[in-house]
């Protein structure tokens, strides 16, 4: 997954965010926020969806239908 574009949009904590590459802006919820941090971390699929059942207390299957439908966001929007 080519991550370098997410590297460089501009994300506040608020949930903004702003792509400079294309002029766009986005909004983005406090989960998808924790899943975006974890990619520019450079962790696998498998990591975020286990750091979200520590952080969120979650069950695995939720976290991974979190994780999977915001990559898929992030790729429909040209974001990864």
């Amino acid at each position: 997954m080519e991550l370098k574009k997410l590297q460089n949009l501009a994300i506040a904590d608020s949930g903004y965010i702003f792509d400079p590459a294309s002029g766009n802006s986005y909004t983005a919820n406090e989960t998808a926020l924790f899943i975006m941090a974890d990619l520019k971390a450079g962790k696998s699929t498998e990591e975020i969806i286990g750091h979200l059942c520590e952080e969120y207390e979650t069950d695995s299957a939720t976290a991974e239908s979190d994780t999977i439908r915001t990559i898929e966001q992030l790729q429909a929007n040209y974001l990864i």
